[in-house]
């Protein structure tokens, strides 16, 4: 599993907030058809020499 479930779990325990959703740039980019985003900025995780780039999904492309 590796660095991308570390890269979530830290997200989750240090950028998350209640009813968020957090995902790091590659998620984003995996899914960015599907959902909107904003970009939170880069953040740095416990654990990891580079900052990542932190997006909120914000909804679900073509919801109503």
């Amino acid at each position: 599993l590796g660095n991308t479930v570390n890269i979530a779990s830290r997200l989750e325990s240090a950028v998350a907030g209640c009813d968020e959703i957090i995902v790091s740039e590659q998620t984003q980019q995996a899914t960015r058809e599907r959902f909107t985003f904003d970009l939170l900025g880069e953040k740095k995780l416990t654990g990891l020499s580079k900052p990542v780039k932190v997006f909120r999904v914000t909804g679900r492309k073509g919801a109503t």
